[in-house]
């Protein structure tokens, strides 16, 4: 295994859970756990968790109070898609509830 890890790379929409072989090991392990135990590796734990760090950047930024704290330390993007402000999800503050807005386009 290289340094890298790139839990998307082999995404194919047609067959989604299949071709991530992490997910697959998961599904596999979940739904038939007497039979399909040996694919619960440390590999594919790291390759999903991985995966979660990916979208929780990708949909939040990581400019999140908690990013730094309790994510940004144990992953190290090399690439990251510039993503134009209507384009993201914006957290609520601090101590502030989400509330419905409607937009007129």
């Amino acid at each position: 295994m290289d340094d890298e890890i790139k839990p998307f790379e082999k995404w194919d929409d047609s067959k989604p859970t299949q071709s991530l072989k992490w997910y697959h090991n998961y599904n596999a392990v979940k739904h038939d756990r007497e039979n399909e135990f040996s694919k619960a590796t440390l590999l594919s734990v790291i390759e999903a968790l991985a995966g979660l760090a990916i979208l929780l950047k990708a949909q939040y930024g990581e400019n999140l109070p908690f990013w730094k704290e309790l994510v940004g330390g144990f992953f190290v993007f090399n690439t990251t898609p510039n993503w134009e402000i209507e384009d993201q999800y914006i957290p609520p503050f601090l101590n502030e509830e989400w509330e419905q807005i409607k937009i007129e386009l």
